[in-house]
């Protein structure tokens, strides 16, 4: 993604909401693919949300690991590490690849941190139902 212009939301038809209409979409294609995977939380730690548990009985921390590094820059590199929970992880790994495929350079600050912090929401929200 390129340098991003501070400026306020241009017009309707603007890039900001030309994203908008992207996200909607890759949010369908990440609700339907969870759609078809099992509907029961972790037989192990009774995580919840779909992501993490991947189509699997068992979540990721209960399959493979409990704590996974993520790189502070969401590109994987940079030297900041923060160590966290391997399901969050898997979440915001996630939301990365949302960013990737809708987010434009062209956005105004205030969309650029609005769209992320609605695709973390909306990923967290993505929980079987008990």
């Amino acid at each position: 993604m390129s340098r991003r212009a501070d400026r306020t939301c241009p017009v309707p038809g603007s890039p900001c909401l030309s994203v908008l209409d992207d996200l909607r979409i890759e949010l369908a294609r990440v609700r339907a693919r969870e759609e078809g995977r099992p509907l029961t939380p972790c037989r192990g730690c009774g995580e919840r949300n779909r992501i993490a548990l991947g189509g699997s009985t068992l979540c990721y921390v209960c399959r493979v690991r409990p704590i996974e590094g993520n790189h502070v820059r969401g590109t994987g590199s940079g030297p900041a590490v923060l160590r966290m929970d391997a399901n969050a992880h898997r979440v915001a790994n996630e939301g990365e690849r949302i960013w990737r495929e809708v987010g434009r350079g062209d956005l105004c600050t205030p969309c650029v941190f609005g769209y992320g912090l609605r695709i973390g929401i909306l990923l967290s929200r993505l929980e079987v139902d008990l």
